[in-house]
């Protein structure tokens, strides 16, 4: 308990004293509590729960006010006197401009805007100071290739330490001047104002390319990656560039560990990534032809015209082809042969098939699934959906790939 004991007739002076500098001025008797009429109840009840002077900010009615209660005895009778200044009688604030206020106050304004995890700056970070700016800037949407599989592989805490190592190795290679921003997850925003756009593309080779050799203790087989989407920001609003970023992003985790922009179109790899191959089975000229077109712009294409021609193609690529599209009705060895071959010699591990036929029959699309195969396709083709199912075959397989060679590599290293 704080040295509180005065006279009565000294605490009466006291108040009297701060009423000439404060407008609200009031005093409380600890048996009135029931009693009391104060928007600043707490302040006060915190004075006589610990019995000595406490003060606050509280925000009432989109105003800011300093909060002090002062602990006293008299007479063994416990009193506060409590003493309310409105920062500035003049001020009208948001509740978002005063919360940033009473932080900065309290002297932890920094990290108001901080990821807690990693350190750096966090999404409401983005929202109150990045989002309005008009300065030129180079504008980088990122995140971590295949962050899903590390968390659900080695445990969430493995996937903060990747995140925290991701943050320092970016952060080194930024300049003073750049903010790094987790947007939420495994993503992240920089914000590189004032920049030239061929510095821009050497940072962010950088960074890319550091991460890739970085390691962590005890997961020294693990190896990692991001993808980047760049755009540079002159007009319009920080908003939409960063929505044209994220849409560039999307494009550059179809290869990983890539950048990819909107001015010249050109990929960064670290790895030397080449295009998927995808292996068309289907005795019609027309029907490959169709394929062809739907898919040549993203994939290596190998053709064949009937059963036994592919599973040459097998023998000669193995694991080198990505998905193979197979028609059911072939002569001699059609599609289920096919598929019954690739099952004897352990193919259909490795390589994912969609059957493509325009029956319709429920027992032959059964009897497809039945024998290994992945998904199917109808004839006549609708691009979409040839795009959109062969695109989330190959991606799905090389997900389970990757997770495979991760556990693979973490087994033998213990």
């Amino acid at each position: 308990m704080q040295n509180s004991k005065i006279t009565m007739k000294e605490l009466l002076y006291k108040m009297a004293c701060y009423q000439e500098l404060y407008p609200n001025v009031h005093l409380f008797e600890k048996t009135d509590l029931n009693q009391m009429n104060s928007n600043f109840l707490s302040n006060t009840i915190e004075a006589f729960r610990l019995k000595k002077d406490c003060t606050k900010l509280e925000y009432c009615k989109d105003k800011l006010y300093h909060v002090i209660s002062k602990y006293y005895v008299v007479d063994q009778k416990e009193y506060v006197m409590e003493i309310i200044c409105c920062l500035d009688e003049q001020l009208e604030l948001s509740r978002q401009e005063n919360s940033s206020l009473i932080l900065k106050y309290l002297g932890k304004h920094d990290d108001f805007y901080l990821d807690v995890l990693t350190g750096a700056y966090n999404r409401r970070f983005y929202e109150e100071k990045i989002k309005h700016q008009t300065t030129p800037a180079g504008i980088v949407m990122l995140d971590v290739d295949d962050f899903k599989i590390y968390n659900d592989t080695f445990s969430h805490d493995f996937g903060d330490r990747v995140l925290k190592m991701i943050v320092e190795h970016i952060k080194n290679s930024l300049r003073n001047q750049d903010k790094l921003i987790r947007y939420g997850g495994d993503e992240f925003i920089i914000y590189l104002p004032n920049i030239e756009k061929e510095d821009l593309y050497l940072i962010m080779q950088n960074i890319l390319k550091n991460i890739h050799h970085a390691t962590i203790k005890g997961y020294e087989s693990v190896q990692f990656s991001m993808s980047a989407g760049i755009t540079m920001y002159q007009t319009g609003t920080i908003e939409e560039a960063v929505s044209l970023a994220d849409h560039l992003l999307y494009h550059a985790k179809r290869k990983k560990n890539c950048i990819f922009t909107e001015l010249d179109h050109q990929y960064y790899s670290d790895r030397n990534d080449t295009k998927q191959t995808i292996l068309i089975v289907d005795d019609s000229e027309l029907n490959r032809a169709i394929l062809y077109e739907v898919l040549k712009d993203d994939f290596y294409l190998l053709e064949a015209t009937n059963g036994q021609e592919c599973i040459d193609y097998i023998k000669q690529y193995g694991s080198g082809i990505s998905l193979i599209l197979l028609d059911i009705i072939m002569p001699e060895i059609d599609g289920f042969d096919v598929l019954q071959w690739m099952e004897q010699e352990k193919w259909l591990d490795d390589i994912p098939v969609i059957l493509i036929s325009s029956e319709d029959s429920a027992n032959i699309i059964n009897k497809g699934f039945v024998m290994g195969a992945s998904d199917y396709i109808k004839r006549p083709f609708d691009y979409r959906i040839v795009y959109r199912r062969v695109y989330n075959i190959i991606k799905l397989y090389a997900k389970q790939k990757r997770l495979m060679d991760l556990l693979k590599k973490q087994v033998e290293k213990n």
